[in-house]
């Protein structure tokens, strides 16, 4: 989608791929607050000879590559970890969007916490779940970890 269409999201570059709701919703966030946001391409298996992995990065994000994850209503902290642990697998960082579905700061705490405990969990650069009144973030290239209230 070229970004003058109609439809198309002000600050996310979607020519390589239209990116689905859910990602969209986090796109927008992002290239609300100054992020550049790419979708990325899938793997197309007649130019590569092999098959499309199964997971790749959603985006990039300020050239990162990053995973986006909307949580569901009734999401608990398993699903924070879950979704952590599937972006260590194919991307850098991971965007985790909580607002709405009644997961509350403590049980996203939980969730990197327990995340943080694998083995993998250093693989992946940075990580930040958005809650309702609350925004969690680690970023390794800043060495800082910060939450918003």
């Amino acid at each position: 989608m070229e970004l003058s269409e109609p439809g198309a999201l002000s600050g996310v570059d979607e020519r390589a791929r239209r990116l689905s709701g859910a990602e969209r919703r986090v796109a927008a966030l992002l290239a609300a607050e100054g992020h550049t946001v790419v979708a990325v391409a899938p793997t197309d298996e007649r130019r590569t000879g092999h098959r499309p992995r199964a997971s790749r990065a959603d985006a990039l994000v300020d050239g990162r590559p990053t995973d986006f994850v909307v949580l569901a209503e009734g999401d608990t902290s398993v699903a924070v970890t879950m979704a952590l642990s599937r972006a260590a697998r194919h991307a850098d960082r991971a965007v985790i969007d909580a607002r709405g579905t009644g997961l509350g700061r403590a049980a996203a705490e939980d969730g990197v916490r327990w995340f943080t405990a694998v083995p993998h969990s250093h693989v992946l650069r940075g990580w930040r779940v958005i809650g309702d009144g609350y925004d969690l973030t680690f970023d390794t290239d800043h060495d800082h970890d910060t939450t918003r209230p």
